[in-house]
């Protein structure tokens, strides 16, 4: 019987000054009066892996509104909220471009199983750099 490593990735979204805010949108700065909210596609992601395995996800951010240029959008690992092993995941960018005339963009990450990881699940928490 396989088992089911389960890796919970929650996503956390930087807040401005606002208490006021949604915790998942991230005013665009590079917008020009549109308010243009940027956040996430969930607030968290379930993603299984099975023992010993490796699988590829992606992590997808949205865009309240279209733009003509492209539009790079930073993340970060929030270490000290964080409890998966380093080991265990590749991003492969901390970047994310959302495309001329789209509304998201997306990174892919790899998640590994090591045999023997308890299935308890881990947590890894990123952030929109504002």
């Amino acid at each position: 019987m396989k088992n089911t490593f389960k890796i919970l990735t929650l996503i956390t979204v930087a807040l401005f000054a606002s208490c006021n805010q949604d915790d998942r949108i991230l005013f665009d700065p590079n917008d020009q009066g549109n308010q243009t909210l940027i956040g996430f596609e969930s607030t968290a992601a379930n993603f299984s892996v099975e023992v010993g395995q490796t699988q590829d996800f992606d992590i997808t951010v949205n865009s309240s509104t279209l733009s003509s240029s492209a539009r790079t959008i930073s993340l970060e690992i929030d270490e000290a909220a964080s409890t998966l092993d380093p080991a265990l995941f590749n991003l492969s960018s901390l970047n994310v471009t959302i495309p001329p005339n789209e509304f998201s963009g997306s990174t892919p990450i790899t998640i590994t199983d090591a045999i023997g990881t308890p299935a308890s699940p881990e947590v890894l928490v990123l952030n929109i750099v504002e």
